[in-house]
């Protein structure tokens, strides 16, 4: 169970002075296996009688600060590496649809070609069926 400062306050006072204090607080497992929240707050008089300095509960906040703000900043180049990735994507799709396009529309054209030509210059020969019945009815 780890002890962390879950909560830094500072107050200015009417007299020019700053007060402060902070919270620490733990979580973990009590001996039944249920989760707990435990708090504790410290004025700057109990935190300066156990070592905890203004300037050390500072340096504190600012590396978990700075600590997120890195985490923040790679997390943004990942996503705009994702998102150069996902343009140039979308391009190729695009290129395959025009592409697709383009090869139905040569295979309609080629299509309705074969078919004019099929209806207009080719007879179609009399089966041996077709012979065979018309021989019978004459």
């Amino acid at each position: 169970m780890a002890i962390y400062f879950y909560e830094f306050l500072v107050r200015g006072r009417e007299d020019g002075t700053v007060a402060w204090h902070v919270v620490q607080a733990a979580d973990g497992t009590d001996s039944f296996g249920r989760p707990f929240h435990d708090e504790r707050i410290l004025s700057m008089e109990q935190a300066a009688a156990e070592g905890i300095t203004l300037p050390s509960v500072i340096a504190a906040v600012n590396a978990a600060a700075m600590a997120e703000l890195e985490t923040a900043r790679a997390r943004v180049l990942v996503l705009e590496e994702a998102e150069t990735e996902l343009v140039s994507s979308r391009a190729e799709v695009e290129a395959l649809k025009a592409q697709v396009a383009s090869a139905v529309t040569a295979l309609n054209a080629a299509q309705a070609e074969a078919t004019s030509e099929t209806e207009t210059t080719e007879t179609v020969p009399l089966s041996w069926w077709q012979k065979l019945t018309s021989a019978l009815r004459s």
